[in-house]
Order: C-alpha cells, then sequence, then structure tokens
C-alpha cells in the first residue's frame, strides 16, 4: 500500500457541482470549496511526495443516509482533488473500485491506494 486518505463529509455528486455556461462545462462555487476542503484535507494526510506511477486505487464512500444514488457520480470531484497531493495526476489510476456503503454518523471517503 502506497497510501491511504480518508476525506470526511457527505461526499457530493458531480452532477451537482458543475454547470454550463456560455463557454462550456464550469464548476460552480460548491464544487470549488468541496475541491478546496478535499485537497486540504488530504495535504494534512499526505506528506510526502506525489506519486508517479501506475496505481490503482479502492474508495469507500461512506453516505450518512440511504438515498438512492449512482455511485459513480461521485468519485470525479474526490480524485481530481488529489492531484498534485497524492499523485501527479489522476491518468495515473488504471484500476479504480468504488464501493457504497452507509455511516449515519461519520460519512466519508476513503482511499487505499496501491501499485500495480
Amino acid at each position: 500500500m502506497l497510501a491511504r486518505i480518508v476525506l470526511t463529509g457527505n461526499p457530493q455528486s458531480t452532477n451537482h457541482l458543475y454547470k454550463m455556461g456560455r463557454s462550456g462545462l464550469y464548476m460552480n462555487d460548491n464544487g470549488k470549496v468541496l475541491k478546496t476542503d478535499y485537497w486540504v484535507q488530504a495535504t494534512q494526510q499526505y506528506k510526502t511526495k506525489p506519486i508517479d506511477q501506475k496505481i490503482k486505487v479502492e474508495m469507500q464512500i461512506f453516505f450518512s443516509d440511504r438515498i438512492k444514488r449512482d455511485v459513480d457520480n461521485y468519485s470525479k470531484i474526490i480524485l481530481d482533488s488529489l492531484n498534485k497531493v497524492v499523485w501527479v495526476d489522476d491518468s495515473l489510476i488504471v484500476q479504480l473500485c468504488i464501493t457504497k456503503n452507509y455511516d449515519k454518523m461519520n460519512p466519508r471517503a476513503e482511499l487505499i491506494i496501491k501499485k500495480i
């Protein structure tokens, strides 16, 4: 294992973090705040040089309620937020496994980063 990162807070869907404008798709203010929050949490946990090799990521997303959700809508903001902190770029991820869970008292995303 190369790293374990835990991002606290109720995960947000990418569908709610972007808007369509005249010049195309852009991140809204809520998306910018969340991305910055995840970036800060990651920098507090990962203190070494960003990973620059192919990796696999196991992601467990814990929601505070059991509302119906498509799990694939939650990974983009998380992975993008860790660019230049945990890894050089999320394009280095060649395998991604996402699991949906529930924890009413402690919603979060947990990532395990491993070598290929």
